[in-house]
């Protein structure tokens, strides 16, 4: 069965580019829309002046850095037009996809749940695992007597059962608080591409067949819309809005699945025109700018961009894409890079405690970490240094940083950055090839095992064969 290798590069920089966009998060560097918009607001781009037009796309860069969601977007049509190819070429049963496709995604996910457990029972949560807790009778927020602090109860466990089911996305975050990323985080997305799986058998044998089968498709993209599901919205249903954190149910993006669907099925057609890479690169833009535009303001163009170069790097060989893209080492990122977007939070999450817990080591290295300014515990913190009574910013502070020699270590700072791209980075790649040769990939021959036993027939290999010219 053919395979598409140079996919296996760009997952590679997909999922490294969420990576980077949550490690600036962890950070406290990822900006709001709002505060990037003041910013372009007084930026004058003089396209004569290169030193403004290097400013202007400095901040453009880092705006779209550090968005976790269009790599995702792109991620869900890469999986779309894959989903199609295995299914056109494989014609297996439905039982058997299923399984293949449970194995594929489970077992890494599960293994970060355990993950996560292990950090929630040596008492070093990284998320907080609780509900606030309501009076059942007014709805109000129940808070302590003495202490005024909003009253939560702990919720962990009742997480990690939902998570494990990988349904967890379709539950809205107002009946089931944060249902869709407690604990695993990234793992809303899990949940996203499992719902398509069941699904995606469907959806092809109405694109394939139509007839009746496209109409209860297109029925069921009409209900959605018209409910308001489609593109993240907030559907109010019987006088109930349902709220989403991320797009985790799948109306929110079925349409950039049936995109990445739709691509394969192009492919096969351009390639009987004389010209198709100009008439393939121009549909897909045309489609994804029709797309953007039912996403309102909050609509990013730039993931249309980036698959419409995706495909034209799956449709040619010998060009730019493939010599940057098609070459071991990406290659090789590709392969683990499902283990790299699901671990990759946790670990993220513990380095920065270890950093802003451990002030001993880090004084080691000539930083304080201080706790948050004006609070008891930075009060607290100076006193203990000898410094009782002294703010943070003055000029006394500046004058006790300088007698102990050292300097202030605190989020937001290219400093912390550095240390977490230092510290945290290979400790991901590392649980990475963990997960992948001891958790993923075994967890696929399982699945393989039991679709070859449901089939009665043995397991096929199949030549991995480059995408023709």
């Amino acid at each position: 069965m053919q395979r598409f290798t140079i996919i296996e590069g760009w997952r590679a920089i997909l999922a490294w580019w969420v990576v980077l966009s949550h490690t600036l998060s962890q950070s406290n560097l990822k900006l709001s829309g709002k505060e990037f918009n003041e910013i372009f607001a007084n930026i004058s781009v003089n396209w004569t002046d290169p030193s403004s037009i290097a400013n202007w796309f400095g901040y453009e860069l880092w705006q779209q850095a550090q968005s976790g969601k269009i790599p995702v977007y792109i991620f869900v049509m890469i999986s779309g037009f894959v989903i199609t190819h295995l299914l056109s070429m494989r014609h297996e049963r439905y039982d058997v996809y299923i399984i293949r496709r449970f194995f594929r995604l489970w077992p890494a996910l599960f293994f970060v749940l355990c993950l996560c457990a292990a950090f929630y029972m040596i008492d070093m949560p990284l998320r907080n695992y609780s509900h606030v807790l309501t009076d059942p009778a007014t709805g109000e927020v129940l808070r302590d007597p003495e202490t005024n602090r909003v009253l939560r109860e702990d919720m962990f466990w009742q997480h990690f059962f939902l998570e494990s089911t990988m349904f967890h996305g379709v539950v809205p975050d107002n009946v089931f608080e944060n249902a869709t990323q407690m604990i695993s985080g990234p793992g809303w997305s899990i949940s996203l591409e499992w719902q398509f799986y069941i699904v995606a058998p469907f959806m092809l044998l109405a694109f394939t067949k139509g007839g009746w089968r496209l109409w209860v498709v297109a029925a069921v993209l009409i209900l959605c819309a018209w409910l308001g599901v489609l593109h993240d919205k907030k559907p109010v249903i019987f006088g109930t809005e349902y709220k989403w954190g991320p797009p985790s149910f799948l109306p929110h993006l079925i349409g950039f699945f049936a995109l990445g669907m739709l691509s394969y099925f192009l492919l096969k057609k351009l390639k009987q025109t004389e010209r198709p890479l100009t008439f393939g690169a121009l549909i897909i833009l045309s489609a994804g700018l029709i797309a953007n535009s039912f996403q309102g303001p909050e609509g990013n163009f730039l993931p249309f961009v980036i698959w419409a170069m995706m495909f034209v790097s799956i449709m040619t060989s010998g060009t730019v894409f493939h010599y940057a893209l098609d070459n071991k080492a990406l290659s090789w990122l590709g392969t683990i890079s499902y283990s790299t977007y699901i671990v990759h939070m946790p670990i993220l999450t513990a380095v920065k405690k270890f950093i802003l817990l451990n002030e001993p080591l880090m004084k080691s290295f000539g930083y304080l970490v201080t706790a948050n300014p004006g609070t008891r515990r930075f009060d607290n913190q100076m006193e203990a240094l000898g410094y009782p009574g002294v703010e943070f910013g003055t000029p006394q502070f500046e004058a006790a940083l300088n007698e102990m020699g050292l300097k202030v270590l605190s989020l937001g700072s290219a400093e912390f950055l550095i240390l977490m791209l230092v510290i945290a980075w290979p400790i991901v790649i590392l649980v990475s090839i963990f997960s992948y040769y001891v958790i993923e990939k075994p967890g696929i021959k399982v699945g393989k095992m039991i679709a070859s036993k449901l089939t009665g027939k043995p397991k096929s290999d199949f030549p991995q064969i480059k995408a023709p010219a």
